[in-house]
């Protein structure tokens, strides 16, 4: 579980290329009672404000260390339990990521203070349940497509992905 280097990809119309891929880890960060931890923060490049799970680039170390530094530096929470779900690659042609993925459990605090502060630096710190988050998908206010992934993600892995309701109905509002 490294940083990457590059990818060989053969596109539907059957021409090849190598493509570098940029390393990331991404964490799911959940305490002890059930709050799941995302950052709201504006991105310069998309104009808006997301609200997702805390990632940061792989600089030449291991995925999990990077993801237990992130959390902390970002954060300001540790973790007691380091779960490794898989990889998610976005592949589009301007922006190549492989993203590690990870559940933490049980986190806590390393200082409330610098927690409590966090907003200074252009993201804040919010706390929800999964519920909330399932809804909040739904309604399209986190459409994050790493946090949406590794939500499932961790849904699937624990087994307690919601049963799909009403499939016979047709929103003709799409």
């Amino acid at each position: 579980m490294m940083k990457s280097g590059r990818k060989h990809i053969i596109k539907p119309a059957g021409n090849q290329k190598d493509i570098k891929l940029r390393s990331c880890a991404a964490i799911l960060p959940v305490d002890s009672k059930g709050r799941i931890f995302l950052v709201r923060q504006r991105h310069r490049k998309q104009l808006r404000v997301f609200l997702e799970v805390p990632m940061g680039g792989l600089r030449g170390e291991y995925s999990l260390d990077r993801a237990k530094s992130k959390l902390e530096e970002k954060l300001s929470l540790k973790a007691k339990n380091w779960f490794y779900l898989g990889k998610a690659y976005e592949i589009k042609d301007y922006a190549n990521m492989l993203v590690y993925l990870y559940l933490a459990t049980n986190v806590y605090p390393v200082d409330a203070f610098c927690q409590k502060n966090k907003k200074s630096n252009g993201y804040q710190i919010e706390n929800y349940s999964l519920r909330r988050i399932e809804r909040l998908i739904r309604e399209n206010i986190i459409s994050d497509l790493i946090t949406i992934v590794l939500f499932y993600k961790t849904l699937s892995s624990l087994g307690t992905l919601p049963r799909l309701k009403g499939l016979g109905k047709v929103d003709r509002t799409l």
